[in-house]
C-alpha cells in the first residue's frame, strides 16, 4: 500500500474464492465522503475480471459489474495466464485498475443492489417481467421494458435508482 494524496493506493492478488465478496465490501462501504482509495490495482480470476469490466450488451455484464463501474472506473491492465506462476493455478489472472468516480456518488448503493438482485434474477426474462413494479418509471426514463438486464446501461440502473428512491 502506498498512500497517495491522503489516500491508498492498493495492490494486490486476491484470494480468488473470496475475491469478489471483498471488492463488494469495499464498494458497498465507498461513499463520497470516505473515499479511501485512489487507486486498486487487483489480480482476479480472469472470468471474474471479464465480468468486473464488462458494458452492457455483453453476456458477462451484470450484477458486479453495475456495481462495481457505478463508483469505479475501471480498465483491464493485463492478463495473467496461469503458466507464469509456481505452482501453476488451475485459471488465468487478470490484473484490472479501479478508480473511484463521482459520477452517482449521490445514489444510494444498497438501493442499487437491491435493484440489481431484482433485475439480474432471472437474466434471460426482459426487464418488464423483473422489473414490473417500476414500469412507470421505465417509461419515464425511455427505458424499453422489452429490453433484457444486460442491455441497461449503468447510467441507466443508477437513474432508475435515483426516481425509485
Amino acid at each position: 500500500n502506498l498512500l497517495c494524496e491522503d489516500k491508498m493506493i492498493v495492490f494486490g492478488n486476491l484470494p480468488y474464492n473470496i475475491s469478489t465478496e471483498i471488492l463488494c465490501k469495499w464498494i458497498l462501504n465507498l461513499d463520497d465522503n470516505k473515499i479511501w482509495f485512489s487507486n486498486l490495482i487487483l489480480m482476479f480470476q480472469k472470468e471474474v475480471a471479464d465480468r468486473i469490466i464488462a458494458s452492457h450488451n455483453n453476456k458477462k455484464y451484470g450484477r458486479l459489474s453495475v456495481l462495481v463501474q457505478s463508483r469505479c472506473n475501471v480498465k483491464k491492465l493485463l492478463n495473467a495466464p496461469a503458466s507464469i506462476f509456481t505452482p501453476k493455478p488451475k485459471v488465468d489472472g487478470a490484473i484490472i485498475q479501479l478508480k473511484p468516480i463521482n459520477n452517482y456518488n449521490k445514489i444510494n448503493i444498497s438501493n442499487l443492489e437491491n435493484l440489481l438482485e431484482q433485475s439480474f434474477s432471472s437474466r434471460r426474462k426482459k426487464i418488464k417481467n423483473t422489473l414490473r413494479k417500476y414500469k412507470k418509471s421505465l417509461k419515464i426514463l425511455g427505458i424499453d421494458e422489452n429490453l433484457r438486464p444486460e442491455n441497461l446501461s449503468v447510467s441507466n440502473y443508477c437513474d432508475l435508482v435515483k426516481l425509485i428512491n
